[in-house]
């Protein structure tokens, strides 16, 4: 499993509006905004960029953003795809994930256009809303990292979280590999694709697949056009080398820009204000599908160490694990991966805001209504860096 880059970490106040009448939270979603347009790495600039503007008038703004990856070796080097659409209303924060976005219609204007299917999506399985009224002082914190941001508030005493997860596949070194067609398919069945970076490697070697496996191929707009068609399908690796790849079979016509790796667009979207364990929003199933919403739900499993009780150790130190995405519904169940930044803690003492630190690197602690013995611990960041 891809080791995660290391996340920015933000913490705050958002004081009380000097008026009672006032139920806008026009500064805490242009906080969140400011915060992701600003997050980078080492390298390459902002981690997220905003790519559409649908509403710029304050109490309804409404951008997209995607993630341009973190451009330091990890799987999607330099172009994830994670698309996710932040809109405010005066008492809530919505946010919905999709597998393409683009910002042109039809006749070439930059108006903007959803993803056909994004769009059934958006009322059911790929949309997260949650309550923040902004008529109280809200203590907030907030990890970012190029797949993933998650956000943590209390106010009036009720903590809530909401963000966007791009989870880790569930799959092992030398499997995970992430590239882009450089060129537009013309045939389907046994098909060889060029691409935009080599895929073949030894199964310790990152960013690398192997002939046998499992792949998904996901369609992407390519930059500049009208929204492209809805396909996505999982088919299998017959040989992998000189930036090309060999798949069979493949039923869809796949545009240049579109990517092949494991579940490669596969960013979910969640909000909570009652339960440590919050349902997280796909608008691709487990086998690549896009129909039947109600299968797309997953959530954040606990670890078995997050059940050793309410106390640490005799010795005095906690057990933490990663927590993994699972999507346990009626049908396509199974694990989707791993979360990024999101962890579960044994529980304690510990309260909304307390910082764990594991070596050189720190993490936020965030207990949620109704739970005493499993904690959230948001992160890893570099110990103790803290920016506000």
């Amino acid at each position: 499993m891809t080791e995660r880059p290391l996340a920015l970490a933000y913490s705050g106040t958002l004081l009380k509006p000097l008026s009672s009448d006032v139920n806008n939270n026009t500064e805490l979603y242009n906080l969140i905004s400011d915060r992701l347009t600003k997050s980078s790495g080492s390298v390459g600039g902002s981690w997220w960029k905003i790519i559409d503007e649908v509403e710029t008038t304050s109490g309804s703004l409404d951008r997209v953003f995607k993630s341009i990856g973190s451009q330091e070796g990890y799987p999607g080097v330099g172009d994830a795809s994670i698309y996710f659409r932040i809109k405010q209303n005066n008492t809530s924060i919505q946010i919905t994930t999709y597998p393409d976005w683009s910002p042109f219609s039809s006749d070439g204007t930059t108006s903007f256009t959803t993803n056909p299917g994004g769009s059934r999506a958006s009322s059911n399985a790929a949309q997260a809303q949650v309550l923040m009224q902004y008529q109280d002082e809200i203590r907030w914190w907030m990890v970012i990292g190029p797949h993933a941001w998650h956000f943590a508030g209390v106010s009036v005493g009720t903590p809530k979280a909401f963000g966007v997860e791009g989870i880790v596949p569930a799959a092992p070194a030398g499997h995970e590999g992430f590239a882009r067609i450089i060129t537009t398919m013309t045939g389907t069945g046994a098909v060889t694709l060029e691409l935009d970076r080599e895929l073949s490697g030894t199964i310790n070697e990152d960013n690398s697949v192997q002939p046998g496996q499992k792949i998904w191929v996901v369609n992407q707009t390519p930059s500049g056009t009208a929204l492209a068609n809805e396909i996505a399908e999982i088919t299998s690796v017959t040989s992998v080398g000189n930036n090309k790849i060999s798949l069979s079979p493949v039923s869809g016509t796949y545009l240049s820009s579109s990517i092949v790796g494991i579940e490669p667009s596969s960013a979910a979207a969640y909000g909570t204000t009652s339960q440590a364990n919050p349902t997280l929003y796909f608008p691709l199933r487990t086998d690549a599908g896009y129909s039947g919403v109600s299968s797309h739900n997953a959530d954040f499993e606990w670890v078995p160490i997050s059940e050793a009780g309410s106390n640490p150790t005799y010795s005095g130190f906690f057990g933490m694990g990663r927590a993994v995405v699972n999507s346990d519904q009626t049908s396509y169940t199974g694990i989707r991966g791993f979360a990024n930044y999101w962890n579960f803690v044994s529980g304690g003492p510990q309260v909304s805001g307390d910082l764990m630190h594991l070596g050189d690197r720190s993490y936020f602690v965030f207990r949620m209504i109704g739970q005493s013995t499993e904690i959230i611990a948001l992160g890893p960041f570099e110990r103790g860096k803290i920016s506000d």
